[in-house]
């Protein structure tokens, strides 16, 4: 993404050391990412920043991506045939059946919010 938008794109990681061993899916935050830049601000202002957060309690792994722009419609569809959310939900379910969750929502202070709650082997 940065080799495509260079300083257009404000990528923020925050990953405390505590979180960096934690197994997870492989490329599990590439499509949220992916889908920020896409329905972020980034491609519709030409400018957009994206913040990816990690925190681990002692059974989870909770890792946020969070971009800037208008958020969405209340009603659509998220989790449609094909998008990144419903593969990565899928892939969730698959690996950690009930115990993995993904939230998605507009974020009060603005933008779009993608949550998940993974275990912390």
């Amino acid at each position: 993404m940065h080799a495509r938008f260079g300083a257009r794109l404000h990528l923020s990681i925050h990953a405390p050391e505590q979180v960096l061993d934690v197994r997870v899916p492989p490329l599990l935050p590439q499509p949220l990412v992916e889908n920020a830049v896409r329905h972020g601000r980034l491609e519709r202002e030409g400018t957009g920043r994206i913040t990816v957060t990690a925190h681990r309690s002692a059974t989870h792994l909770e890792l946020i991506v969070h971009d800037d722009g208008v958020g969405i419609e209340l009603g659509r569809g998220l989790f449609g045939e094909g998008s990144g959310l419903s593969i990565t939900a899928r892939r969730l379910e698959l690996m950690f059946g009930a115990a993995a969750q993904i939230r998605v929502g507009n974020v009060n202070a603005g933008g779009f919010a993608v949550t998940v709650h993974v275990p912390s082997v």
